[in-house]
């Protein structure tokens, strides 16, 4: 620990220079766009170290020996040529993602797919605002978890799914008013006296209990990955699912951004169909989605919750 009147000499400190200096690693969705990237990156890295030996030579006056690409032209087939018959994860190594492509003959550092803002998890604190409708209805059912206050339910048509709450949000002001402690019955009541009065304003954090894990679909339209009722029940060895840390006793909320908490293991599967190459599940722990979903009969999940993707 450092005060703030602390004087530190940053040069002569190696550690310092060393954390300072350090480049950050790039974040990537998925396993495999991690290994496509880091090949793209050893590739570039090859040709501009030739580009330079061309420039200037070495410092021996010799020449260094660096391997050749195939008359094919392939990206990477100059480092894993030696599997020009078999498959790596489920991909040819040699194919490079048209992102890498464009990065690489750009001369500049390899692009990362990003998730799009519908499916990431954000962090941090936003502001919602949400109005009754005619019938004095906002559309949301909270439940009390851990001191605090939770979306179980999203009505749809409502309000609430207009406004883009989720499955998992939490709620941490309603109106200036702090809803830490309060149960699931004292919070809902606080959202209903404060909707009565006008717009509430709603302080929200984004679903902190879930993640999201991006898969590769294989050569079969298989990510790897067995559910039943929404919840991941087995998982195929050396799958995209098994490689991306997909785990079993976890429910699925949400597909490309899409709520599916409620709805038949049959309409997921065939979002999840027709949805491309990379599929983003959003998952929570099943221990905590059964609290959350404590007393909620499954026909009021199944014919309430709303299923739109929302707006951001």
């Amino acid at each position: 620990y450092m005060g703030k009147n602390d004087n530190v000499d940053n040069t002569s400190h190696p550690t310092l220079n060393f954390l300072h200096t350090e480049p950050t690693m790039s974040l990537y969705p998925s396993l495999e766009l991690l290994n496509q990237g880091q090949m793209a990156e050893a590739q570039i890295r090859v040709e501009q170290g030739q580009q330079g030996q061309i420039a200037g030579g070495s410092a021996s006056g010799g020449v260094v020996a660096v391997p050749s690409a195939p008359a094919s032209g392939s990206l990477y087939a100059s480092l894993y040529g030696e599997f020009d018959d078999s498959e790596w994860m489920g991909m040819k190594p040699w194919q490079a993602p048209p992102q890498a492509v464009q990065a690489y003959q750009g001369g500049g550092a390899v692009a990362v797919p990003q998730q799009n803002d519908v499916v990431s998890i954000k962090q941090g604190v936003r502001e919602v605002v949400v109005a009754k409708n005619a019938k004095g209805k906002i559309g949301l059912t909270v439940k009390s978890v851990s001191k605090g206050v939770f979306v179980s339910v999203v009505h749809r048509d409502l309000p609430a799914a207009a406004a883009g709450l989720r499955f998992g949000d939490q709620l941490l002001q309603v109106n200036g008013e702090n809803l830490a402690g309060y149960d699931s019955k004292k919070a809902l009541n606080t959202l209903v006296k404060a909707a009565e009065a006008g717009p509430v304003k709603i302080a929200v954090r984004d679903r902190p209990f879930e993640r999201t894990i991006t898969l590769v679909k294989d050569s079969t339209g298989h990510v790897g990955f067995e559910f039943r009722k929404g919840e991941i029940v087995k998982l195929r060895k050396d799958s995209s699912a098994a490689r991306n840390g997909l785990l079993i006793d976890h429910q699925m909320t949400e597909v490309m951004g899409q709520n599916v908490v409620g709805m038949k293991d049959a309409d997921i599967l065939k979002i999840l169909a027709s949805h491309g190459n990379h599929i983003t599940i959003t998952i929570v722990p099943k221990v905590l989605f059964d609290h959350m979903c404590k007393s909620l009969l499954s026909a009021t999940v199944d014919k309430r919750m709303d299923h739109s993707v929302p707006q951001v």
